[in-house]
């Protein structure tokens, strides 16, 4: 698509959703960045923001976890942020990790072997496909509202990346370049029905699933903690109880997600 028009007309027509970009759905061609566009449509318009979504062909500032650049060219790739309701059982731990799921499974429609990097970066071939970025900012008990960013290397070529950059996109490891309407919705769509299934059978089918598809699990991992770096293979990982590594003295620790980063990512123990 990245020659095709960008507008909101062609969003809402694949819309495959029942309440998710129904309300509201903004198409620019260029934005600082699609999450603080959501932001603003909540200082506006209040509850009735949620389901509200921000789609942008470029962004001059886009933004992913722990203040870091996210950078895509003009057209290349998917850029979006969705409003969101905080409610019993989606607690923001659990919205990530649906969030992810339903990114891996938006990309493996297009034939993508996708897997999820603790907690919600999305990977193949060991090189990162998507990122995916939840703000929270004065939750009102009342109505929690939430932002839901969305960064998806769609048509990108490998020169295109930044010079030290293990990234991939859809196209490099497809051949094919899909249109970012039918990835939008898909992706609106898995997330949608991620959430009532959440809502209706709770949060076991959730973390079975978010397991099953990370790429960390009995592999050697380094992260920064607090600016030191612990190495230790992965044993374990949920959206609320975090990773757990045991460390090379064999000591077990766990690592919350808003307080680590992942450095680096070893083989698969055998």
């Amino acid at each position: 698509m990245s020659g095709a028009r960008f507008e909101e007309t062609i969003f809402h027509a694949a819309l495959a959703t029942r309440s998710l970009g129904r309300g509201g759905l903004v198409a620019a061609g260029s934005l600082p960045s699609t999450n603080d566009a959501a932001w603003d449509l909540v200082r506006e318009e209040g509850p009735r923001a949620a389901g509200a979504v921000v789609v942008a062909d470029h962004q001059t500032a886009g933004r992913g976890r722990f203040g870091r650049a996210w950078e895509s060219p003009p057209g290349r790739g998917l850029l979006a942020s969705v409003v969101l309701r905080l409610d019993a059982p989606i607690s923001a731990a659990r919205l990530s990790a649906l969030s992810a799921l339903a990114v891996a499974e938006t990309v493996e429609a297009e034939g993508v072997d996708a897997a999820i990097q603790w907690p919600n970066d999305v990977y193949a071939r060991d090189r990162k496909l998507a990122g995916l970025l939840l703000e929270a900012r004065d939750l009102d008990p009342a109505a929690p509202l939430v932002v839901l960013g969305l960064g998806l290397n769609v048509s990108q070529q490998r020169a295109e990346f930044a010079r030290g950059l293990v990234a991939t996109s859809i196209l490099e490891e497809t051949g094919r370049e899909p249109r970012r309407e039918i990835l939008l919705a898909r992706f609106l769509a898995r997330l949608e029905g991620g959430l009532d299934g959440l809502a209706r059978s709770g949060p076991a089918p959730l973390e079975a699933a978010y397991r099953a598809r990370n790429r960390l699990l009995g592999r050697d991992v380094t992260v920064l903690d607090e600016g030191a770096p612990l190495s230790g293979t992965a044993l374990d990982l949920s959206p609320e109880g975090g990773l757990r590594l045991r460390l090379a003295g064999g000591e077990e620790r766990r690592f919350a997600a808003e307080h680590v980063t992942i450095v680096s990512v070893g083989a698969a123990r055998r």
